[in-house]
């Protein structure tokens, strides 16, 4: 019994753990806005990267394939 207490204290009192709760929180906050915006405006992003790829063949006379 003196052993599990003793264990329980210690881990009480680290706080890796909640460390690590932590920055997954934080990089979910980052991560989901991102993928979610991605996801939202993929249509525009792709037509968009579609355009310029054609401009840049355009303006290089059709060196970029």
């Amino acid at each position: 019994m003196k052993n599990l207490m003793t264990m329980l204290k210690k881990l009480h009192r680290d706080e890796a753990g909640a460390m690590s709760v932590e920055q997954v929180l934080i990089l979910a906050l980052v991560a989901v806005p991102i993928i979610v915006g991605v996801m939202l405006f993929k249509d525009k992003i792709k037509s968009w990267f579609t355009g310029q790829t054609d401009k840049l063949k355009d303006d290089t006379g059709g060196w970029v394939n």
